[in-house]
């Protein structure tokens, strides 16, 4: 009815137009050939985007839905997914909104372009809340603004009027709130879709991805429901077999998650997931965040025994990738699981590992005391192979350290206690620690004799990393 009053049809007329398709055809004729661009604002149904669909030859249509399949069906290859704002574009468009907030506190404001993943409406509300509390003489109620936004609750609730002050706002009714607009689409799906939208919520948000496996497994769903939620334009496909969530629907969600075992699926999927991958490193780093995120909820909920396994599992990873700071905090975490759990295995793994940190970073010192610690455990329990590790490892801290004699002590119990347990590798690595002791007492034909050794038993068992080692030396 109002594209007709804007095209000029009178009251009497727009009476007898009693169906959509008697209105359409009059539109289509009044129009006739005139150039018109036609907007076909928050399609929710194809049925609706069509009926609108009038004009002559010279009109051009513009669809805007949440739905990518209505997109694809009216404008087939002709549809554009229209993507969130990067950082700089979000504050481009606070600086129109609220341009002395952002002079005033470009960090604060900046995180806040963060925080909603760039998404227009959300800026735009938030560009708006802050103009209304940016008062020169008051800069404490730009503070408390500011700090009201820190939560996720709050921005989800926000709505603000327009300001007839400000001329970059035009004065119009006032926007639906996040919670508002993404609940539309919320309800618009079967229960079993908003539970699942809910379970995948514990993944972290976008640009981080997950598989497809995993959310299946997380949220206990068949695939037709990543479908069902993809179609709402909830969930986002991000490459082959994997999706993500942006961060304002992923907050809604899980301020809505009441399933407690969610978690306990996460923290399995993933824990199982380090086991059947431990040294594919490519898929690791593909999985870095959601298994940190899986580490963090064990952590949390106490789950030691998965804590640790996990830990265990990743560290090797972490400390090649020179992920340091990652690798201690949650080293750190293990340790004191292995220590609740009595846990000898892995209190002495989670030493060896963290002593490794400390030496890579070049701190000796702490590094030698870690092994030792480390080395105690492994005497006590009779955990023979890490005791080889951490032999080999203390070897080589204290030879750095200068001291030749105690250095060449553990280099040659390791390696007897190597040759005990027939483990060539180990035997390898520390036919080259004893080796460069050796070296450093001024004994160059034992010295010679052992490097040899090793080289020989690096060819063997095809060891490329340590014959190249061997034959620097």
């Amino acid at each position: 009815g109002r594209w007709g009053t804007l095209l000029g049809l009178a009251p009497y007329e727009m009476e007898t137009l009693t169906t959509v398709a008697a209105l359409a055809k009059t539109l289509s004729s009044v129009i006739g050939t005139r150039r018109m661009l036609l907007v076909i604002d928050d399609a929710w149904r194809i049925e609706d985007a069509l009926a609108f669909q009038v004009g002559g030859v010279n009109c051009a249509h513009l669809v805007t839905t949440r739905f990518p399949e209505i997109a694809l069906q009216f404008a087939h290859d002709g549809s554009t997914v229209v993507h969130e704002l990067s950082e700089d574009e979000g504050m481009s468009l606070l600086a129109r909104l609220a341009p002395e907030v952002v002079a005033s506190k470009p960090g604060e404001v900046r995180s806040l372009v963060g925080a909603v993943g760039g998404l227009p409406l959300a800026l735009t509300l938030v560009g708006r809340y802050l103009w209304s509390h940016f008062y020169k003489d008051q800069p404490y109620r730009l503070s408390a603004a500011l700090s009201t936004l820190q939560s996720i609750e709050e921005l989800l609730r926000l709505t603000q009027p327009a300001s007839a002050s400000h001329t970059a706002m035009p004065a119009e009714a006032p926007l639906s709130s996040l919670q508002a607009v993404i609940n539309m689409s919320d309800q618009h799906v079967a229960k079993q879709a908003q539970d699942t939208l809910r379970a995948l919520s514990i993944f972290p948000s976008k640009p981080n991805s997950f598989p497809e496996e995993a959310a299946l497994a997380v949220a206990h769903t068949p695939v037709e429901t990543l479908d069902t939620l993809a179609d709402a334009g909830l969930l986002e496909g991000s490459g082959a077999g994997r999706y993500t969530l942006h961060q304002t629907i992923a907050d809604y969600a899980r301020l809505q998650r009441t399933d407690t075992l969610v978690e306990e699926r996460m923290v399995s999927f993933f824990t199982l997931f380090l086991a059947t991958h431990a040294t594919d490193y490519n898929a690791l780093e593909r999985e870095t965040d959601n298994i940190l995120a899986a580490f963090q909820i064990a952590y949390e909920r106490k789950m030691s025994e998965q804590l640790l396994r996990g830990v265990v599992t990743f560290a090797l990873y972490l400390e090649v990738r020179g992920h340091y700071s990652i690798a201690e905090t949650q080293l750190v975490r293990a340790r004191q699981a292995a220590l609740d759990a009595a846990d000898q295995a892995g209190l002495a793994f989670t030493l060896l590992h963290l002593g490794r940190i400390a030496e890579r970073r070049g701190v000796l010192n702490q590094a030698e005391q870690l092994y030792s610690e480390g080395l105690t455990v492994a005497r006590q329990s009779q955990l023979r192979t890490t005791l080889v590790d951490l032999l080999a490892n203390l070897s080589e801290v204290v030879l750095n350290l200068g001291e030749y004699g105690r250095a060449e002590q553990y280099a040659q119990e390791g390696l007897d206690l190597a040759r005990e347990l027939g483990d060539q590798q180990r035997m390898c690595v520390l036919l080259k620690s004893l080796a460069e002791v050796i070296d450093c007492h001024g004994q160059f034909e034992r010295g010679d004799e052992l490097y040899r050794e090793g080289l020989a038993l690096a060819r063997e068992i095809d060891d490329r990393e340590m014959m190249c080692l061997y034959l620097q030396n």
